[in-house]
């Protein structure tokens, strides 16, 4: 036996209505439970989807004013990763921010050398200014030599750098050289 939620009087626990005073063995005790949780599962879904809605807008205005070409080189990964063709800034949102932000900071951090910055130099300037870097011109192409061997994450973000800022055409690499073709 329990107490009824309104009246007090004693009723069976299984009770959906006390007998007494016909009121409801709810929380509130105007409605039934099941009514009471699919109000709370309403107003539960009113609150958390603008706060989703807004968070989103958060992380993806975040992560667009990160480096543009290691970001590209991020979603281009998350792009094939996920099967889809798009890779915009628009697919950042708080599920993946942490692990996207994550690969962006491996990329930031195999890149954050003077070897990398250096190399940008030399192709800005057509090889004007390559001082650690071996500089061979041959039938339009050039091939930059480092003297240690660079990630790979370096080598494409010097590349797709170059490309985006049209100093070179078209590239290839290999463990420690880049190949260019200037435009």
């Amino acid at each position: 036996m329990m107490k009824c939620n309104l009246c007090k009087n004693d009723i069976n626990e299984k009770a959906i209505k006390c007998h007494h005073c016909r009121g409801w063995q709810s929380i509130t005790g105007l409605i039934s439970k099941k009514m009471e949780y699919g109000l709370m599962s309403i107003v539960f879904t009113i609150m958390v989807f603008p706060i989703t809605y807004f968070a989103n807008e958060l992380v993806e205005e975040k992560y667009s004013s990160l480096n543009f070409t290691a970001r590209f080189m991020v979603l281009k990964e998350y792009a094939k990763e996920t099967n889809t063709d798009s890779w915009g800034d628009y697919r950042i949102n708080i599920f993946n921010y942490y692990k996207l932000k994550s690969r962006y900071d491996e990329i930031i951090t195999s890149i954050d050398n003077k070897h990398v910055s250096e190399a940008y130099t030399c192709l800005e300037t057509q090889g004007v200014t390559c001082k650690d870097i071996v500089v061979i011109e041959k039938d339009g192409y050039v091939t930059l030599t480092f003297n240690n061997e660079l990630s790979v994450d370096a080598i494409e973000y010097i590349s797709k750098l170059s490309l985006d800022r049209n100093i070179v055409s078209e590239y290839a690499y290999g463990k420690n050289k880049i190949i260019i073709r200037w435009t």
